[in-house]
């Protein structure tokens, strides 16, 4: 059995690589996910769609996973509203 903790530094590795099949692998076909403004729930589909598109914004992100996982990078460009189009 593999332990939670290796599977939060799988998920966070695929994070890091941009590995988006294998990120999604962790996700349940039938995830549901709200993020911070939101009026409506969204799907696995729509959430790695979001990550990658966090990663196009942040694109320095990753995933520390050793001792602890913090996130940090550089902003290129405005981030757009939930909701909103894009700015």
């Amino acid at each position: 059995m593999i332990s939670n903790l290796t599977r939060m530094r799988a998920i966070d590795d695929a994070w890091n690589e941009r590995d988006w099949t294998a990120y999604e692998a962790f996700l349940a076909p039938e995830l549901t996910a709200w993020a911070a403004g939101d009026q409506d729930p969204h799907g696995r589909d729509e959430h790695v769609a979001r990550a990658r598109e966090f990663c196009t914004l942040f694109p320095e992100n990753h995933v520390v996973t050793s001792p602890t996982w913090p996130r940090s990078g550089t902003v290129t460009r405005p981030a757009p509203s939930p909701g909103c189009a894009d700015a």
